[in-house]
């Protein structure tokens, strides 16, 4: 990520303006990944994205992909209206870890942090736009942010 692009985000974000990140999008918002160690991440939220890594004979594989479902640790208005056990559909290698700005966990080996919310600032792991009624609900959900 350029500066220039780093400092477009970060200042959008400390201005109030709604982000919504998708995928990488939220892997992006945290200090740093396992994918990249010499590349900074937004530092929006602490912690620093890991790979999944599982023994040679165990049933997940590494890139995760497909549904799995969701519990959520708190309330929250991007999670509004969705059940716990909500299937959603995910495709990474790598993941954030859950902190107290967790909106939504999943579990693939461990749990990691599948939804992610702190005032202006929301992000999915999985892709809403591939996860039927449940990802719109989620969109629309952060709509009235964005407006």
């Amino acid at each position: 990520m350029t500066d220039e692009w780093r400092t477009a985000i970060t200042t959008a974000v400390a201005d109030g303006t709604p982000l919504l990140g998708i995928c990488v999008g939220l892997q992006w918002l945290f200090e740093g990944s396992a994918e990249a160690p010499d590349a900074k991440g937004l530092g929006v939220f602490k912690g620093t994205c890991f790979t999944f890594t599982f023994p040679v004979n165990a049933r997940q594989k590494v890139p995760h992909v497909g549904w799995n479902s969701l519990s959520m640790p708190r309330p929250s208005k991007l999670m509004a209206g969705i059940t716990p056990g909500t299937q959603v559909y995910f495709t990474h290698s790598y993941a954030a870890p859950v902190t107290d700005d967790t909106a939504a966990i999943c579990e693939y080996g461990s749990p990691f942090c599948a939804a992610v919310e702190r005032d202006n600032v929301s992000a999915m792991q999985f892709h809403p736009e591939k996860s039927g009624p449940a990802g719109l609900q989620m969109l629309s959900n952060w709509l009235p942010c964005a407006v």
